[in-house]
């Protein structure tokens, strides 16, 4: 049981990098409609704690990290069900930060960095396996939507590359 669980993380946390990895098209359409350049972003600070990060272009934003991005993504395509991505829990999968009780069929997400520390509600999440697949099913329906978007914008420009060229 415990294999199938973590292939199911598995799942999750690839979904998840694969989604990022696709926040540069989804942000630079927004850009595009909101401000007639890829390259150009309406807010360009974002307050984290106690430091700012600032971005000036998509070269700055493709650098920012995974968790960090969605702070700039206010009004993209898709925008709400990108909510759905916990970067915390694809950190907790990738880093094996996670129990599993099979009696409750409930896997616990860990996020504190210091494996000696006390769980508690402030550093740990619990998922029932139900609500998991869920979350999975909702992440690969948004996958889809987004390499839809993908293959739309490459038939569209890509065309008028290749016509360019022969």
């Amino acid at each position: 049981v415990g294999e199938k669980v973590g292939a199911i993380l598995n799942i999750y946390k690839d979904l998840v990098e694969v989604i990022a990895k696709q926040y540069i098209v989804i942000v630079g359409l927004r850009n595009i409609k909101d401000n007639k350049s890829y390259d150009v972003f309406n807010k360009k600070t974002v307050k984290m704690g106690r430091r700012s990060i600032n971005i000036n272009s998509m070269a700055d934003f493709s650098s920012l990290d995974l968790g960090v991005k969605p702070k700039f993504m206010e009004g993209c395509l898709y925008f709400d069900e990108l909510a759905q991505l916990s970067n915390k829990i694809r950190n907790s999968i990738a880093h094996n930060n996670w129990g599993y009780d099979e009696l409750t069929q409930e896997v616990t997400f860990r996020f504190s960095k210091n494996v000696d520390e006390e769980a508690s509600a402030e550093n740990t999440l619990s998922k029932n396996m139900l609500e998991f697949n869920g979350d999975v099913i909702c992440l690969f329906r948004l996958m889809h939507k987004l390499n839809v978007v993908n293959y739309l914008f490459v038939c569209f420009f890509g065309c008028r590359d290749f016509s360019e060229e022969g």
